[in-house]
């Protein structure tokens, strides 16, 4: 299985000379929780949890969207997940090629914030992990065009 690192590629649609980004990369869940402080071993602290969608992959497909871009994302999910973010591309006017798996969650982040806004990222990334160059070559035709 190949690792595949965040990318973004631009193609030339021939037929009416725009480009089309598409991305290759991660979408899930985001789990931003806001402490004033890091607890300590053992220690229980209760905070305020905020959760979105994240993931590299995700964030830069629906920028290149927003800002009136073709834009196709290419990318892994948990089964349990596939609707929701399908759903969430299609809201968002991207062309989603989503590679689900039964066994392996989505990509889910727990981001630790501090009173200062500075952060501790903890992320399961496995899902990304299983798109494949196979994937890739099968969906040539969206990069090809």
């Amino acid at each position: 299985m190949m690792k595949i690192d965040e990318a973004s590629l631009f193609s030339e649609n021939p037929s009416n000379n725009s480009k089309t980004i598409i991305v290759i990369g991660s979408v899930g869940f985001d789990y931003n929780i806001l402490i004033d402080e890091i607890p300590g071993i053992g220690e229980t602290k209760l905070v305020d949890i905020e959760i979105g969608l994240g993931g590299k992959g995700n964030n830069q497909a629906v920028a290149c969207a927003r800002a009136g871009e073709e834009t196709i994302f290419l990318g892994a999910v948990g089964v349990k997940d596939y609707d929701n973010l399908l759903k969430h591309f299609k809201e968002n006017n991207i062309t989603a090629i989503l590679k689900s798996d039964k066994l392996i969650p989505s990509h889910t982040a727990c981001i630790l914030i501090d009173k200062d806004k500075n952060h501790r990222i903890l992320a399961d990334p496995r899902v990304s992990f299983t798109v494949s160059k196979n994937l890739i070559i099968k969906n040539r035709e969206y990069i090809d065009k």
